[in-house]
């Protein structure tokens, strides 16, 4: 395990030839070793010769390899490997193994096959719903993926937190922010509010996106604790929606708190300042800027160079404009 986490797999096949006894874990360890360094040929090898040696895989065994088959669009091989899991009965007997058939072929693009093995599924979890969800959102079937939601919901299936966040991209890719608001509320009845930052500020994103600023302070003052994605959401937010005063509060709030700035919010300040004309302000983030050595990065350079042009001050526009890296 330690030669193969270090990608010295050969070092690792050594000590595995060596070893008098072996078991499906022994076997699991070293297929786990080229799986994760991309070596999937070399796994599906090991597995034939797993085989070979009268060794039968386990769910561990399938897992490892139907995800670096999903991690490469690695189709062909995991068909085969559908072919062997079906043969040998393995989703009948463990019901991740659906699942991460599903991711597979979610991953590799292949929708149909993907809903064939979700169809045929004799035990629909959490899991298996929220992989056929989540593979939906990445090819872009949003009408889908709500209305998986709410055939799961209308089965009876609680959500866990990686559906909710699933459903909230959904929902705000198309604006559905009705469905975000019945979300909302399962989100505090389900206690994840309290304990799931990334939750929070996804939810946050959403209302501030669509300009509902009393539901994104709502869900802000919630919260039991604040990040940088957090604060630098709301701050965006209050930019967006014409509110550059309340953004500028944000900062000087952000940095009570102890919150240090990220890229993002270094530009969205710049921008708040820009917009009502806050050159005094804009001043101070310049040199903080300076400070932190972050002049070079053109992203903020553009963020000084629209805040001075916009301030009036095209002399120092052209001033910051010009030190900017070619």
């Amino acid at each position: 395990d330690m030669y193969a986490k270090c990608g010295l797999l050969g070092k690792a096949g050594n000590v595995f030839n060596q070893l008098p006894l072996r078991n499906t874990s022994t076997w699991n360890v070293l297929i786990s070793g080229y799986v994760k360094h991309g070596y999937i040929e070399e796994a599906l090898d090991l597995l034939d010769q797993m085989h070979s040696e009268g060794f039968s895989p386990n769910d561990i065994t399938f897992l490892f390899l139907l995800k670096v088959c999903g991690t490469r669009a690695a189709i062909d091989k995991g068909q085969d490997l559908h072919a062997m899991i079906v043969r040998e009965g393995w989703i009948e007997k463990h019901n991740n193994i659906g699942s991460a058939l599903i991711h597979m072929y979610m991953k590799c693009g292949s929708l149909l096959e993907a809903q064939k093995v979700f169809d045929k599924l004799q035990v629909r979890d959490v899991v298996s719903w929220t992989a056929f969800i989540a593979g939906c959102l990445q090819h872009e079937y949003i009408k889908e993926a709500l209305d998986c939601f709410k055939q799961m919901q209308l089965m009876g299936i609680p959500p866990d937190a990686v559906t909710l966040a699933c459903e909230l991209k959904a929902c705000n890719s198309i604006g559905a922010i009705e469905m975000g608001i019945i979300i909302h509320a399962q989100i505090t009845a389900m206690g994840f509010l309290k304990e799931n930052l990334y939750l929070g500020n996804m939810l946050l994103h959403m209302y501030a996106k669509h300009g509902m600023l009393t539901k994104a302070e709502e869900v802000f003052n919630a919260l039991p604790n604040h990040d940088v994605v957090t604060w630098t959401t709301l701050i965006e937010g209050y930019v967006q929606n014409k509110c550059s005063e309340d953004a500028l509060n944000c900062i000087n709030k952000m940095q009570n708190e102890g919150v240090s700035p990220n890229h993002l919010t270094v530009v969205w300040s710049l921008k708040a300042c820009g917009d009502i004309g806050d050159i005094n302000k804009g001043h101070i983030v310049h040199g903080e800027l300076s400070r932190m050595d972050l002049l070079n990065d053109a992203f903020i350079g553009s963020a000084l160079v629209d805040m001075y042009a916009k301030c009036g001050l095209l002399i120092k526009a052209l001033e910051v404009f010009e030190s900017l890296p070619a």
